[in-house]
């Protein structure tokens, strides 16, 4: 009985010892990997060895984020590596960096923050909606529409005429996840838009109200020379399928194109039952 209770705590020795090693290793070779990151060649291996190291890996990161010596380059990757592994402690010290001057850390951050689903960021994200960057400002609509804010629509209306398209098409995203009626006259400002994707966009969007002003709206946007705009169009009366749009697409029966006829005959058959 007591060799037993000696071989046992033998192994119980061992097993500690050994942890200890591999703890020690593991520490190791993290700090080797995050020095790898100011290296372009070992860059993308070290940031995979860092994403599938251990948890206990997240602190010496956390480290390295909040030292002002380390790069920012290695800064942005350590955010995006703390990003994909869910670290929620490191949630506070991300939030040091939405404000910087530095545009990558700015949107890293702000990125992560989103990603991790962090609810009480909400106003850094707001705040970010209106940032000088383009992409900033849609990193921050893509994280608003994550965390789910139904009290952001007023963020999402105001950016339907923002100057950038990508910007505009982000807001548009962020509305059909909502689908507030109370958007519908900025929508259909936006049918007037000068990027085709937008218009395109929007009409898809207004086809999910069964609202006669967007009705009257996108009657009067058949009028448009626009061959591919004029076709989703007639589609999105067809989805709604308020009979009040029926002269309108009738009208259409002797269209030069014949996708055109086609799509409006189809719509007056579906709204005609």
């Amino acid at each position: 009985m007591k060799a037993k209770r000696l071989i046992i705590a033998k192994v119980i020795i061992f097993i500690f010892v050994l942890s200890g090693y591999l703890h020690a290793d593991l520490n190791e070779n993290v700090k080797e990997w995050i020095d790898q990151l100011s290296d372009a060649k070992q860059r993308a291996a070290a940031k995979n060895n860092l994403i599938e190291a251990q948890d206990k890996a997240i602190p010496e990161l956390i480290s390295n984020l909040e030292n002002e010596h380390t790069k920012t380059s290695v800064k942005v990757d350590i955010i995006q590596i703390l990003q994909a592994k869910k670290a929620k402690e490191a949630i506070p010290t991300i939030k040091e960096y939405v404000n910087n001057n530095k545009v990558r850390l700015r949107a890293s951050s702000i990125e992560a923050l989103g990603e991790m689903e962090d609810r009480e960021s909400s106003d850094i994200f707001r705040k970010a909606s209106k940032d000088r960057d383009e992409d900033v400002r849609v990193i921050a609509l893509s994280s608003l529409i994550k965390i789910k804010d139904e009290g952001a629509i007023d963020i999402f209306i105001e950016s339907l005429s923002d100057n950038n398209v990508k910007v505009r098409l982000k807001a548009l995203e962020a509305l059909k996840t909502f689908k507030d009626e109370s958007a519908i006259p900025a929508l259909i400002e936006r049918l007037n838009d000068r990027n085709s994707n937008v218009i395109l966009k929007t009409i898809d969007l207004l086809s999910d109200f069964q609202n006669r002003e967007v009705v009257d709206a996108l009657v009067k946007n058949l009028n448009t020379e626009n061959v591919q705009i004029k076709i989703r169009t007639i589609n999105a009366l067809a989805e709604i399928k308020d009979k009040s749009a029926l002269p309108a697409l009738k009208s259409l029966a002797n269209h030069e194109y014949i996708e055109v006829r086609r799509a409006a005959e189809d719509a007056v058959a579906v709204i005609e039952g």
